[in-house]
């Protein structure tokens, strides 16, 4: 929740453009996870693209949309 909207809004302050994009995947040991990466131009370095995983967390039971939801908020 908290610790992720910082994450993001310390990764994105540095960008010019950004976009966010989320994306579930399980892990080997069966755990689903909900992966967040953070897409954008440098504020110092124009020309240069970077895209990065800003956040990595583990969700609870599903996948479902209000599960998302939840890890986000």
């Amino acid at each position: 929740g908290k610790q992720i909207t910082h994450n993001l809004k310390s990764r994105a302050s540095e960008f010019i453009f950004y976009a966010l994009a989320l994306d579930e995947s399980t892990d080997m040991a069966g755990t689903a996870q909900l992966a967040i990466f953070i897409k954008g131009v440098d504020v110092h370095k124009i020309k240069k693209k970077t895209e990065t995983l800003a956040a990595l967390y583990p969700l609870k039971d599903t996948t479902k949309l209000q599960d998302l939801l939840e890890a986000v908020t």
